[in-house]
Protein backbone atom coordinates (compact mmCIF):
# COMPACT_ATOMS: atom_id res chain seq x y z
CA UNK A 1 0.00 0.00 0.00
CA UNK A 2 1.45 3.45 -0.54
CA UNK A 3 0.40 6.72 0.71
CA UNK A 4 0.27 10.38 0.78
CA UNK A 5 -1.09 13.10 2.46
CA UNK A 6 -0.74 17.12 2.95
CA UNK A 7 -2.53 19.96 2.85
CA UNK A 8 -4.26 23.14 0.71
CA UNK A 9 -4.68 26.37 2.70
CA UNK A 10 -5.89 29.50 0.72
CA UNK A 11 -6.18 32.81 2.19
CA UNK A 12 -7.68 35.50 0.51
CA UNK A 13 -9.09 38.48 2.61
CA UNK A 14 -10.50 40.90 2.49
CA UNK A 15 -10.98 39.14 -0.85
CA UNK A 16 -13.66 36.33 -2.14
CA UNK A 17 -11.58 34.09 -3.83
CA UNK A 18 -14.53 31.28 -3.75
CA UNK A 19 -15.19 28.87 -5.66
CA UNK A 20 -11.85 28.15 -6.20
CA UNK A 21 -10.48 25.20 -8.05
CA UNK A 22 -7.26 23.70 -6.97
CA UNK A 23 -4.96 21.02 -8.54
CA UNK A 24 -2.45 18.78 -6.55
CA UNK A 25 0.17 16.91 -8.48
CA UNK A 26 1.61 13.50 -6.41
CA UNK A 27 4.85 13.97 -5.33
CA UNK A 28 5.30 10.25 -6.54
CA UNK A 29 3.24 8.49 -9.08
CA UNK A 30 0.37 5.72 -7.45
CA UNK A 31 0.05 2.33 -9.13
CA UNK A 32 -3.50 2.57 -9.56
CA UNK A 33 -5.89 5.08 -8.93
CA UNK A 34 -5.81 6.06 -5.06
CA UNK A 35 -8.98 6.54 -2.57
CA UNK A 36 -9.07 10.45 -1.73
CA UNK A 37 -10.46 11.41 1.81
CA UNK A 38 -10.17 15.00 2.85
CA UNK A 39 -11.67 17.23 5.66
CA UNK A 40 -11.74 21.01 6.57
CA UNK A 41 -9.41 21.70 8.71
CA UNK A 42 -10.27 25.32 9.44
CA UNK A 43 -12.40 28.10 7.95
CA UNK A 44 -12.46 32.02 8.54
CA UNK A 45 -15.53 34.07 7.05
CA UNK A 46 -17.24 37.31 7.38
CA UNK A 47 -19.10 36.96 10.64
CA UNK A 48 -22.81 38.38 9.15
CA UNK A 49 -22.93 36.02 7.31
CA UNK A 50 -23.97 32.01 7.67
CA UNK A 51 -21.50 29.80 7.60
CA UNK A 52 -21.62 27.66 3.77
CA UNK A 53 -18.57 25.96 2.59
CA UNK A 54 -18.53 22.67 -0.07
CA UNK A 55 -15.58 20.97 -0.54
CA UNK A 56 -15.49 18.16 -3.68
CA UNK A 57 -12.93 15.96 -5.01
CA UNK A 58 -13.39 16.79 -8.72
CA UNK A 59 -11.38 14.38 -10.76
CA UNK A 60 -8.27 12.04 -9.50
CA UNK A 61 -5.83 9.82 -11.11
CA UNK A 62 -2.47 8.72 -10.52
CA UNK A 63 -0.96 11.49 -10.58
CA UNK A 64 -3.12 14.10 -9.32
CA UNK A 65 -6.10 15.05 -7.73
CA UNK A 66 -8.96 18.11 -7.96
CA UNK A 67 -10.24 19.91 -5.44
CA UNK A 68 -13.69 21.94 -6.20
CA UNK A 69 -13.46 24.63 -2.51
CA UNK A 70 -17.03 26.98 -2.82
CA UNK A 71 -19.76 28.61 -1.16
CA UNK A 72 -23.17 29.84 -1.86
CA UNK A 73 -25.34 32.34 -1.02
CA UNK A 74 -24.19 35.32 0.89
CA UNK A 75 -21.21 33.45 2.13
CA UNK A 76 -17.97 35.28 2.48
CA UNK A 77 -15.44 33.13 3.35
CA UNK A 78 -11.77 34.48 3.78
CA UNK A 79 -9.59 31.35 4.13
CA UNK A 80 -10.26 27.82 3.85
CA UNK A 81 -7.41 24.72 4.98
CA UNK A 82 -8.35 21.16 3.73
CA UNK A 83 -6.52 18.14 4.42
CA UNK A 84 -6.15 14.86 2.27
CA UNK A 85 -4.58 11.52 2.23
CA UNK A 86 -4.22 9.61 -0.82
CA UNK A 87 -4.07 5.65 -0.92
CA UNK A 88 -3.76 2.39 -3.28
Amino acid sequence: MTGLADEVRLYSFPDNIFPYTHSVEFSTAFSSVPVISYGIIYFDMNYNENPRVNVQKESSNTTHVVFQLSTWSDTQMYALGISWIACD
